[in-house]
């Protein structure tokens, strides 16, 4: 695939029901057990869900405000929103309430679904600003839980699962016959931390052609094909993120694996253990932490560990070298020459057999343990790691992480994909971009 298909989102969700209606388009997890969904059971929450927002008022070209932790009803909503022809602002939850303001004032958010309480009370304050004189504002929420019934009441929100029980889904194709890849449907939002505690907000506005094209650039740098397994370490409002489990997702049938994230994060990327890894700065470095805390004063493999975080000589490929091969290969040597000194040497004191059989046991274990093979697999799979192709990280990664990296042979390792620099002939004129520098809220 070299060009970008001349369609929309929804109308490649479509597409894809159509023509691999079984085949299995996400799981989430809940409760310990992953639940797959396929791609016509998405279709139909994505045609409910747009029916929902069709019947609440959401019209062509409104900005719709999308707030939520990554679940698949994050994705149902933004490809719904789509499918109206409104625009999503996909914003990340950890943003504080005057940021998350000033956004949606700047760029006109008319309606709101919200992921629980939390992110609800966060835009409270835009619904009582009393800027949305234009239309009455829908709000959503997935996760209702501890929102009393005055304040739904009081703005108008509907509960997500009830609204969709409540609406016929209708058929997806209806809508998305016309939309077309040239008309804005979403906004990118990138956060990048500076040096001197500011925070950068770059928002940008997109066509459906203008995202598919990122996709297939991204794509051809990574090598993904249908049925890879991503996990998303970082919000889907990120815009590699973004492209990663939905948009590629729709162009090759990849698997998304959606968890619940924080502290379950690293036990459920280990079940996953995906097969292209976008691993932002924040979560690496807490990944090394964890690594120095935990790992490096363990045993015997700590002298492996502090090898591995010291890093390797120079930049060695994975499929050159690996590790378990090395490993089994050792340890397979030193039983075979312990049975030949065993058996060639009788006529030798036994004592003397042992000594040779454990020097050589010792030569084979420091091999091991200096040159870190045997804990590198062990320290790539506990994280998640073990299978993924690249690893792509933002700015922030630190030296110290840089190095554990290097020494995991978790390579290449890009400082940031130019997500936005890819752009078709026809959005090129009409994206908007604008620069918000504000203090860290963080």
């Amino acid at each position: 695939m070299t060009a970008a298909p001349r369609t929309s989102l929804p109308g490649l969700l479509a597409a894809r029901a159509a023509e691999t209606p079984n085949a299995v388009a996400l799981t989430f997890h809940d409760l310990g057990i992953w639940n797959p969904v396929s791609w016509a059971e998405l279709a139909d929450r994505v045609a409910h869900a747009a029916n929902v927002l069709a019947q609440s008022g959401v019209g062509r070209s409104e900005v719709v405000a999308l707030i939520g932790d990554n679940r698949p009803e994050w994705i149902v909503a933004d490809l719904a929103i789509q499918a109206v022809g409104a625009v999503s602002l996909p914003l990340r939850p950890d943003f504080s309430p005057e940021r998350m303001a000033t956004l949606c004032r700047q760029h006109e958010a008319r309606h709101f679904i919200v992921g629980d309480q939390q992110q609800f009370d966060k835009i409270v304050p835009v619904l009582e600003q009393g800027t949305l004189v234009h239309t009455t504002p829908m709000v959503l929420i997935f996760e209702p839980r501890g929102i009393s019934g005055t304040e739904l009441d009081a703005t108008r929100a509907l509960i997500w699962e009830k609204a969709l029980a409540s609406t016929s889904a209708g058929r997806l194709g209806d809508r998305t016959d016309q939309l077309t890849d040239h008309t804005i449907c979403t906004h990118t939002v990138v956060i990048e931390n500076s040096g001197d505690g500011l925070v950068t907000v770059e928002v940008t506005q997109e066509s459906a052609g203008s995202l598919v094209a990122a996709a297939i650039s991204l794509k051809s740098s990574l090598d993904i094909h249908a049925g890879d397994q991503l996990y998303p370490f970082a919000n889907l409002a990120d815009p590699t993120e973004r492209s990663l489990c939905e948009v590629l997702g729709l162009l090759v049938g990849s698997i998304v694996n959606l968890g619940e994230g924080g502290l379950l994060t690293t036990l459920e990327s280990r079940s996953v253990q995906p097969t292209i890894a976008h691993v932002p700065a924040a979560e690496l470095n807490r990944m090394h932490s964890d690594i120095v805390a935990k790992r490096a004063k363990r045993g015997i493999r700590r002298l492996a560990v502090n090898r591995v975080l010291r890093g390797a000589r120079g930049e060695v490929s994975r499929a050159s070298l690996p590790d378990l091969v090395v490993t089994y290969s050792l340890g397979a040597a030193w039983v075979v020459t312990s049975l030949i000194v065993h058996s060639a040497f009788r006529s030798i004191n036994g004592g003397i057999r042992l000594g040779i059989i454990a020097t050589l046991g010792t030569v084979v274990l420091a091999v091991l343990v200096l040159g870190g093979y045997g804990v590198r697999p062990f320290l790539r799979k506990a994280y998640g790691l073990s299978r993924a192709r690249f690893l792509l990280t933002g700015p922030g990664v630190s030296p110290d992480t840089t190095k554990l990296l290097s020494g995991l042979k978790l390579s290449p390792v890009r400082e940031r994909l130019a997500h936005m620099d890819v752009t078709d002939s026809s959005t090129t004129t009409s994206a908007e971009k604008t620069n918000v520098t504000t203090e860290n809220q963080s």
